[in-house]
């Protein structure tokens, strides 16, 4: 695989994964290569020293953290079956197949989001809570901790509710699996309160 940056005439630069140069040649030709930007088909290679995959992309950043930033801005917003990786793969300024290389699937996508929200969310409360031993201030703690999650995370949160991809079976499963560890963090907390 091969990443090369790209310049559409309407003056776009973009990014986009090609199997080897000859893939890139052909593609162009047939003018299948198109800004995500415009539409427009005029697309020639930026000046640049092409990379080889690496999983990443412009002045070093990681393209995979970039996609699946974009994506839980967009699908908070619009939601899981409303956010196309078309969608995605335009915010970030990457033809859709680029995005493949990175995820092979919006499913797929979709998991390795909610894994981060959730790990992000779990840390946030651990953290919290440590070596705090009074069981009614590890709940205020974590309780509190919770809630500053929710409000402080450009809406991503929104992706961890078990509503959010109701009709994905699959998926369900998987992101249901990734909240458990949190959610036992909760029961522990209230197992330990000396409640009438």
């Amino acid at each position: 695989m091969i990443l090369y940056q790209l310049l559409c005439h309407k003056g776009h630069d973009f990014e986009a994964w090609f199997c080897d140069s000859g893939t890139y040649d052909q593609q162009v030709v047939a003018g299948d290569v198109a800004c995500p930007f415009c539409g427009t088909s005029v697309v020639t290679k930026a000046p640049m020293a092409p990379h080889v995959a690496t999983g990443r992309g412009k002045g070093g950043k990681n393209r995979r953290a970039d996609i699946l930033r974009a994506a839980g801005t967009l699908m908070a917003a619009k939601g899981y079956d409303a956010t196309s990786m078309r969608d995605i793969s335009a915010s970030v300024g990457m033809l859709p197949g680029s995005v493949y290389y990175h995820f092979p699937s919006k499913e797929a996508l979709f998991v390795e989001l909610h894994k981060d929200v959730v790990q992000a969310m779990t840390a946030r409360v651990r953290e919290a809570v440590e070596g705090v031993s009074d069981p009614w201030e590890r709940l205020r703690l974590s309780a509190r901790a919770h809630l500053e999650g929710l409000t402080q995370n450009d809406n991503l949160v929104a992706i961890v509710s078990p509503q959010f991809i109701r009709d994905q079976t699959e998926v369900a499963k998987v992101v249901t699996d990734h909240r458990r560890e949190y959610e036992q963090i909760f029961r522990d907390i209230f197992a330990a309160l000396d409640l009438p």
